[in-house]
């Protein structure tokens, strides 16, 4: 409250002492406060976020994720900050941190790394359920549990999530029989739907599947008129020979 009350007179410095006795004595609010009204320096930031403000480890967290590619050292504090503020319910820092793990859970081999996978795994499950029900979610979700094998949940996620990218991924499970009855026809549809949307990938993949259905269309007429042209060869030499006869 003393805090409050020099925030409304402008004496600044005042009111952040108080603000801050607040914080360490368990007063969140007060340091939330603190974020939205005063100018503060990094190191006070990081004591906000130490002292739980979930705004202030977000902020910390992601600065620090996007210098870990100039700086890895400061995955171990991003990761740290990330947890703080993922602890109390923050949508954006479980998004992050199961971006983190997705981004490494598979190599340029396309080697999965399996314990990573379940990471991400976890993490936008937990912000599924948390309510983050955008389709990059639900995409990305669908691919995770592809690669762990996990098919029927595949499917599920990539419905829910309709992008270019789950539509084809739907295809490919269509079309290889992977965890259901393969479906060249529907694995067509997904394909087309994911065309639609721009997806190259899809669009050489709709071309191959539909090659392949012709080309086993065309053999399989060709086998039918051998047939044909079998009986009906036979059946005139019957004819001929029993007329003779």
């Amino acid at each position: 409250i003393l805090g409050e009350y020099y925030l409304e007179q402008k004496h600044l410095q005042t009111a952040n002492v108080y603000l801050f006795e607040a914080l360490t004595m368990g007063d969140e609010a007060a340091g939330k406060l603190i974020m939205d009204s005063l100018d503060i320096t990094d190191t006070e930031m990081r004591q906000l976020a130490d002292y739980g403000v979930k705004e202030a480890a977000f902020q910390i967290g992601e600065k620090l994720y996007h210098a870990i590619d100039d700086h890895i050292q400061f995955e171990e504090d991003c990761l740290k900050y990330l947890h703080i503020a993922a602890s109390k319910k923050d949508l954006d820092s479980i998004t992050l941190l199961g971006k983190i793990s997705y981004e490494k859970y598979k190599d340029l081999n396309g080697v999965v790394d399996t314990k990573e996978a379940e990471k991400a795994l976890h993490y936008y499950l937990i912000a599924a359920k948390l309510g983050a029900t955008y389709a990059k979610i639900n995409e990305t979700l669908g691919f995770l549990y592809y690669d762990l094998k996990n098919y029927r949940d595949a499917i599920n996620y990539c419905e829910k999530a309709k992008t270019a990218q789950a539509n084809y991924l739907l295809g490919r499970i269509y079309e290889l029989g992977l965890g259901c009855a393969s479906d060249e026809n529907k694995a067509l549809k997904y394909y087309e739907k994911s065309i639609n949307a721009g997806h190259t990938e899809a669009q050489v993949a709709y071309e191959k599947l539909n090659a392949k259905i012709e080309e086993r269309k065309k053999k399989t007429v060709v086998q039918e008129n051998k047939s044909y042209s079998s009986y009906t060869s036979y059946s005139g030499y019957y004819t001929s020979y029993y007329s003779g006869w």
